[in-house]
This record gives C-alpha cells, sequence and structure tokens, in this order.
C-alpha cells in the first residue's frame, strides 16, 4: 500500500457548533457543526476514500485488508484491532464543556475495548480574547472542585490563557480542559469518543434539555498536579528544503510542522514502520508516493500508508504543514 490517500470528512452537529466546517466535503446537516471527523474509525463512523483506486473503501475496510501495509509497527496494543488515532476539526462558536478523558485503562473497564483519551491541539484561528482552559489554577484540590461544583463556580477554578494561531496544546488524559468560542483548531487524538463533562456552562442542548454531566467518572479520573505550560515549543530539526518543528513524543502519537518551504521537494520517510498523516494548517501542498501524486488545500488532510517508504512533498512558500505519527 504506497498510494497518497484522502478521505471524505464526517460532520458532526454540536450545540456549540457553526456554519464554517459546513464547507468541508462531507453532508453538512441543517444544525450546527462543530466537528468534522477528517480521520476516524470509531464505532459507527469510518471516513471513506474520497478518489483513486480505492475510492469508497472506509478507513476500516483498508485496516482490515491490509493492517501492516497501513500501519506498519504503529498500532495501539491497548486495542490492536482499529486504527490507532483519531484527528478532527473544531469549530466552536461557544465554548465547550468542561470536560476531561480517562486513561486507557479506565475507559476499558467502563466499556469494553474503548480506548483513553490522550489528545492535542493545533490553533488553526484564534478570535481576539479567545481563551484555551488547560488544568486547574494553583491549588485547586477535588475537595475545592466540588465545592465549586454545588456553587457553579468551576470556572474559577480553571487555568485559562488567550489563544493564538499557531499555538500547540497537549491534554493527556486526566487533564481538564474547555475550548473556548472562536478557536478553531485541528486535533489529534486516541481513536476514542470517550468524554466526561464536568461543568457546562448551565446551558442546554439542541433538545433543549441540559446536557447529561459525569461528575462521578469525572472526579475519578482528573489529575489536580499543576497545569504546566499552556502550549508546547518546538525544537528544530535541519531538514532538507524546509524548517521542521518536533513538538513532542508521547506514547500515542507524535507531533511535527513543516514550514518555510524553500521551493522544490521535500523528502520524507514512513520507513515502511509507521503511517503519516498531514494536514495543510496554511498554504497548499502537493504530495507524491510511488503509487500516485494528490494535491491539498487549506485543512485538508492526506494519509501516507506506512508501506510507502520515501515520499515528496511540494508545498508553497507559505504553507504550514502539520505532521502526526505513531
Amino acid at each position: 500500500m504506497d498510494m497518497p490517500l484522502v478521505f471524505r470528512p464526517i460532520l458532526k452537529t454540536r450545540v456549540w457548533g457553526g456554519e464554517t466546517l459546513k464547507c468541508r466535503p462531507g453532508v453538512a446537516p441543517k444544525e450546527p457543526v462543530g466537528e468534522s471527523w477528517e480521520l476516524a474509525d470509531h464505532g459507527a463512523d469510518s471516513t471513506v476514500v474520497a478518489s483513486g483506486e480505492l475510492a469508497g473503501k472506509s478507513l476500516r475496510d483498508l485496516f482490515e485488508r491490509d493492517r501492516y501495509g497501513l500501519c506498519g509497527e504503529a498500532i495501539d496494543p491497548a486495542n490492536p484491532d482499529v486504527f490507532p488515532l483519531l484527528l478532527k476539526l473544531i469549530d466552536p462558536c461557544a465554548d465547550l464543556s468542561v470536560q476531561v478523558h480517562p486513561d486507557d485503562a479506565y475507559a476499558g473497564k467502563k466499556v469494553v475495548g474503548e480506548l483513553g483519551k490522550t489528545e492535542a491541539w493545533y490553533v488553526l484561528e484564534a478570535q481576539p480574547g479567545a481563551k484555551i482552559y488547560k488544568g486547574f489554577k494553583p491549588g485547586v484540590t477535588r475537595e475545592i472542585l466540588q465545592q465549586a461544583l454545588k456553587a457553579g463556580t468551576v470556572a474559577d477554578t480553571l487555568n485559562a490563557f488567550e489563544a493564538s494561531a499557531g499555538d500547540v496544546v497537549y491534554l493527556p488524559a486526566g487533564v481538564v480542559h474547555a475550548l473556548g468560542a472562536g478557536v478553531r483548531i485541528a486535533e489529534i487524538q486516541q481513536n476514542s469518543d470517550t468524554t466526561y463533562r464536568v461543568f457546562d456552562w448551565n446551558r442546554v442542548g439542541l433538545d433543549s434539555k441540559p446536557r447529561e454531566l459525569h461528575i462521578d467518572d469525572a472526579l475519578a479520573v482528573t489529575d489536580f498536579s499543576p497545569a504546566g505550560e499552556n502550549t508546547m515549543q518546538p525544537d528544530r530539526v535541519d531538514h532538507p528544503g524546509c524548517v521542521r518543528e518536533h513538538f513532542f513524543k508521547c506514547e500515542k502519537f507524535s507531533f511535527e510542522r513543516l514550514r518555510g518551504f524553500a521551493g522544490g521537494k521535500v523528502f520524507l520517510d514512513t520507513g515502511g514502520r509507521r503511517f503519516h498523516i498531514l494536514t495543510v494548517a496554511e498554504g497548499t501542498a502537493e504530495i507524491s508516493t510511488p503509487g500516485g501524486t494528490v494535491a491539498r488545500g487549506r485543512w485538508d488532510l492526506c494519509l501516507i500508508p506506512a508501506g510507502t517508504g520515501r515520499y515528496a512533498v511540494s508545498a508553497s512558500a507559505d504553507a504550514v504543514i502539520l505532521l502526526f505519527y505513531r
């Protein structure tokens, strides 16, 4: 398997969503769209190849047909029978709920076969004053949070900062967080949809009823350690033809950024061991493998199978490309 793969996104309605993501090449509902699942195989949702000889095949089909050619060694041992990562675009027109995700052990106890959720955000756009909430203010304990839950003052316990385009925020399982209105992001995460809502700003859902909270589970998995750095700072890696920045590597995925393209081709390599997910945050790019070439524009994704090996990226001078792998 050595061709660049592009997929048709799955658009998700959310009470806090808007209209921007309805331009994605999926089936747009009438309701507000908060998430575009650009690459996913979770439950009933599996993105489908949009073009080429594999058009119409789902990510699940590809995984079941040749998981090693697709993923190489980059399969999650916590659940080796699913594609390990999920990538979303998120457009909040209102603050998302204050929430927390479990680790693999806790999630698997609650639902057999379910994974926990470690994730990271790349800020694509941020309106002036828009906020991200990550972790707690110093000194907040379980007891203080419980008091705030009763008083409806959870927001007062949270560490908050103003978001800027280009910010990278790492959110391991257990870190309480919320995405503020006006912060559009690309989110890379484990293949999971397990979320425990702590606080939802006292609003109602699309059905006009208060949305469910998950206080007991949330308290059971929340990490009350200091919030740490708000955003990640990259290490620059020498790479011919571009600036390559490495933000972090964790057990579940690695996160890099390519920019400053000098013209000509930039070569990358899966090594036959891991897939690459490329998302164009800015500009345009053309991605060529032994099996074909695809053009990608702003916010578009391309999956490079592990079996590809060496491949080429030609990008506009203003291009910013996000690179994710396991």
